[in-house]
């Protein structure tokens, strides 16, 4: 009888801890769902646009590399030809809009500028976020973007965190942001705080003008130190080699 009754003990308060554990898991997933997914916007955006193409066809005369000097040079057709440029992307995302703010448009492609992104208060208190990343052709190159937007406005405090890129451009950051924030009333609020931002480049000067600016001294002569045409080569640029002729029969030979 005792075993029987150590059993029935056993199972009630197994069954006791099993709804305390379900309750719990309930009110997890329902916080989940009120401060994650409601309100949110799952989305997929892309676009097709014709490729850039140069007004002009262009041209450059080289030597004939299996003739002499004088052989009937090569036309070269040096015209760009890129493929078609695209972008695509998905995303979700919940950012609220102050009253005075309009909708940026009817739909979403993880380009929109809203002031969630840069202003110091939010328009409601809570969880705000995006996270969106999307890959692009852009004059027949490929690249990756990303957005990463995380901001939490509670009674006291901002908190934001932000990871942005866009390949085309070179742009790549980081930042993380803590405000404290003072209520005053229901429509205004103080806040101060800091922020720590990092980016793989630094904006602001210009690097080629001092690139091309440093120089050495050999023999008591000023000279520069890197060449405009060897930034070119760097970058899997090479030159050619070519000679043409004016109506006057004048020969003249260059690098290209």
């Amino acid at each position: 009888m005792k075993r029987y009754l150590s059993v029935l003990v056993c199972i009630f308060f197994f069954n006791i801890v099993s709804a305390q554990d379900q309750e719990e898991k309930g009110k997890f997933f329902k916080s989940i769902y009120q401060d994650f997914l409601k309100y949110g916007t799952v989305y997929g955006a892309g676009d097709i646009n014709n490729s850039i193409e140069a007004r002009e066809q262009t041209f450059f005369v080289r030597t004939n590399p299996d003739g002499g000097l004088y052989s009937i040079p090569d036309v070269v057709d040096n015209t760009p030809d890129y493929a078609f440029d695209y972008r695509y992307g998905f995303g979700i995302r919940k950012l609220a809009r102050f009253n005075y703010e309009r909708k940026p448009r009817n739909w979403y492609d993880g380009t929109e500028q809203q002031l969630a992104f840069t202003a110091p208060t939010s328009a409601i208190d809570g969880l705000e976020y995006q996270f969106h990343i999307e890959k692009e052709r852009w004059r027949g190159e490929m690249f990756d973007n990303h957005r990463y937007f995380l901001k939490h406005t509670g009674k006291y405090h901002i908190a934001k965190v932000e990871s942005r890129e866009v390949g085309k451009i070179n742009l790549d950051y980081q930042s993380a942001e803590l405000r404290a924030r003072l209520p005053l009333g229901e429509k205004f609020s103080i806040s101060a705080g800091a922020i720590y931002r990092t980016h793989d480049r630094a904006y602001g000067y210009n690097p080629i003008e001092i690139w091309l600016n440093e120089t050495q001294i050999i023999n008591g002569q000023e000279y520069p130190v890197n060449y405009w045409y060897e930034l070119g080569f760097e970058y899997g640029y090479d030159d050619i080699y070519y000679t043409q002729e004016d109506e006057l029969g004048n020969e003249t030979s260059d690098w290209y």
